[in-house]
């Protein structure tokens, strides 16, 4: 087993050394080929490709919009309208995007005359970039070009015209939140007049829900009253019959030739009387208080009918005067924006580009780096695969190594010999 491994590490040591030695003996064609690749980098960095410059502008991005338009906001119908007709929340991303837009780019063209130098909108666009500063609120503006000062102009107006878009984006929305809201006020208002119309119409009436509720409250204070009348008749009524049945008792037990027995008839009499009388009394009143109660019940439903008719009236009044309410203080809170302008309060050019004085590319070292290292690989590569396919026998070694057969002797090549001799004669010479 150790013997294998001996040989098997023998075998990769000259493979290794083989591998080394065809590398060597091929080093001139890599030293060539890299050569070549480094030579051709060279020549592109220097000569060939054009030096391009790189101008960079800084804009802060603010965020005061959101502070103007959530400092009001509380309910549903705030919020709503808010919602619906605020300035839309701009981040970082966006301000980015908005940056290469079209309309800036073709603005940008139109500013600086571009269009006579062959470009376009399309064309700036790849040659500028934003990026947001790591944990700030800074977008950096980089434009490239072959010129340093139109690289500089670019930067600064592409930062110029981006402020612009923004602030004539948010005029314009605006503008429009302006025209909706007071359309919607308008409409509003109207609702109100009729509605107003219609509430002044059921206070007017002469059964309205005020004039029912006072009569049904007089009605039943009276119909009160009544009842009161009517327990206290029940109570003078059962007192007149339990006495009514006391001097019926003395009667019979008092002697009809008895003085007391005149006397006893009479209060007999007039209690039957009064028991009469109040029974009459009782019936009238249970009479009055039936009807009564009808009239109280018939007010009550009518009273619940004209109120509930007069509640959401006036419940549609309410909400109306308060979404009048809103809509008026949102009107005077987008003008307010409005004349703020946004657009350049939310976005400052804090740093303009300046004219750039050294290239940033090509990177010359870099490349001519670049093209040796590609260079070293692509000529090992060659001339691995030039000893893969050669198939030819060299040395004794190889008809050792592919044959298996014993070198019995070597023939100098011809030409070989004659060289030798030719070297040999001019040393004697000399």
């Amino acid at each position: 087993m150790e013997e294998n491994n001996r040989n098997f590490e023998s075998e990769m040591e000259i493979d290794i050394k083989e591998l080394i030695e065809k590398l060597l003996n091929r080093k001139w064609l890599i030293i060539s080929i890299t050569f070549l690749f480094v030579l051709t980098a060279g020549i592109l960095s220097f000569f060939v490709l054009p030096p391009v410059y790189e101008a960079g502008t800084t804009i802060m991005v603010t965020q005061g919009d959101r502070k103007v338009q959530n400092s009001t906001q509380s309910g549903n119908i705030e919020g709503m309208v808010d919602n619906l007709y605020s300035l839309p929340v701009m981040t970082i991303n966006t301000y980015i995007r908005q940056i290469t837009t079209q309309e800036v780019l073709d603005a940008t063209v139109k500013e600086l005359s571009l269009k006579d130098l062959g470009y376009s909108g399309g064309t700036l666009r790849s040659m500028i970039s934003a990026s947001a500063v790591k944990d700030t609120n800074l977008i950096e503006i980089r434009v490239k070009n072959t010129n340093p000062l139109l690289a500089q102009d670019i930067a600064n107006e592409v930062s110029k015209q981006t402020v612009i878009f923004v602030s004539e984006n948010n005029q314009s929305q605006l503008a429009k939140s302006i025209v909706f809201l007071d359309d919607q006020i308008g409409k509003v208002q109207d609702e109100l007049a009729g509605l107003r119309q219609e509430m002044n119409y059921l206070e007017q009436q002469s059964r309205n829900s005020q004039y029912l509720l006072a009569e049904r409250d007089s009605k039943t204070k009276d119909l009160i009253n009544f009842k009161s009348q009517l327990s206290q008749a029940k109570v003078e009524y059962d007192q007149a019959l339990q006495g009514k049945e006391s001097l019926e008792s003395r009667l019979n037990l008092t002697n009809p030739e008895s003085p007391d027995y005149q006397e006893i008839r009479i209060q007999l009499v007039s209690q039957t009387t009064r028991a009469a009388e109040l029974e009459g009394k009782i019936s009238s009143l249970q009479s009055v208080i039936g009807t009564m109660d009808k009239e109280v019940a018939n007010l009550q439903k009518e009273y619940s009918e004209k109120n509930q008719e007069y509640e959401v009236v006036r419940n549609k009044l309410d909400s109306l005067e308060n979404t009048e309410s809103v809509l008026v203080d949102k009107r005077l809170q987008t003008q307010i924006t409005q004349s703020v302008n946004l657009g350049e309060t939310s976005l400052q050019m804090i740093s303009k580009a300046t004219q750039p004085t050294s290239p940033v590319s090509p990177k010359k070292m870099l490349n001519m780096a670049i093209a040796g290292v590609l260079g070293l690989m692509i000529s090992v590569m060659l001339v691995f695969l030039l000893e893969i396919f050669d198939n030819t026998v060299k040395t004794p070694e190889d008809v050792a190594k592919y044959l298996g057969l014993p070198v019995l002797g070597a023939i100098p090549a011809y030409r070989d010999l004659k060289l030798e001799k030719g070297d040999e004669e001019d040393e004697e010479n000399i």
